[in-house]
């Protein structure tokens, strides 16, 4: 795959993040998509190694999707408190 500039100049080098950014897929679920990937690819593996490797990457994802659902929902709150403030100035 040629590298593709973006407009600020950085090149696109994962076509998963690139999928990502064109639907309405959070970031949470991105994250638990390639918890599974690496479930998936740990479950084929014939090597203990690479076995531990996909393991340990799917922790990595699965925490990460577990942060991105928290800062999702703090965001809200915080968004709803702001627009509660605001309401009240009014």
């Amino acid at each position: 795959m040629p590298l593709r500039l973006r407009p600020f100049g950085r090149a696109r080098l994962c076509p998963l993040v690139e999928d990502m950014s064109s639907t309405s897929v959070t970031h949470a679920q991105f994250c638990r998509d390639r918890a599974e990937h690496a479930r998936s690819e740990a479950n084929a593996a014939t090597l203990e190694n690479v076995r531990d490797r996909c393991m340990r990457s799917m922790a990595v994802w699965n925490d990460l999707a577990v942060r991105a659902d928290r800062v999702a929902i703090e965001r809200e709150a915080r968004e709803a408190a702001t627009t509660a403030r605001a309401s009240d100035r009014a």
